[in-house]
């Protein structure tokens, strides 16, 4: 097995590291747009709702920070908690259908994003294992080894 740069083992328990650098400056860059949509906007209505909006989806970027993903190599299971205050979903290694790879694309690659499909009881889930910007080169390094660790390259 070769060495991991997206996991750190413990036993039997795989953690995802995560996205601490990426997902500061992403949550940081969108409050600083609130600040200018302030200063610049005016007191309009519409000017208030915008900067609420984004500040919001800024909050949740940096909330994303504290979230946790593991794989239990031992127990077969998958264990993601998307940030701290959301109980864990835990998930059998059975559950696992697919890895997802999307893009949107506007002349350059905006933002890409790596995904695992898991059906439990019938119902589909999809859990966010990567994020990234203008490439993706890393998402496939990490759905390799997300499979490699699961056993799927076997």
């Amino acid at each position: 097995m070769q060495t991991l740069q997206h996991y750190t083992q413990t036993g039997s328990v795989y953690t995802k590291k995560n996205q601490t650098v990426f997902m500061a400056v992403l949550g940081t860059l969108l409050l600083i747009i609130v600040a200018l949509i302030l200063i610049y906007g005016g007191k309009k209505p519409a000017t208030y709702w915008m900067a609420g909006l984004v500040a919001v989806f800024g909050i949740i970027i940096l909330l994303r920070i504290t979230g946790k993903f593991t794989l239990d190599t031992h127990a077969r299971t998958i264990t993601n908690q998307p940030v701290f205050f959301l109980p864990p979903q835990v998930y059998s290694f059975d559950d696992f259908q697919n890895f997802l790879v999307s893009k949107q694309t506007m002349l350059i690659t905006l933002n890409a994003t790596a995904s695992m499909i898991l059906d439990k009881k019938g119902r589909q889930r999809q859990v966010l294992l990567h994020q990234t910007v203008f490439t993706t080169r890393v998402l496939q390094r990490v759905t390799d080894e997300t499979a490699e660790i699961m056993g799927l390259n076997a």
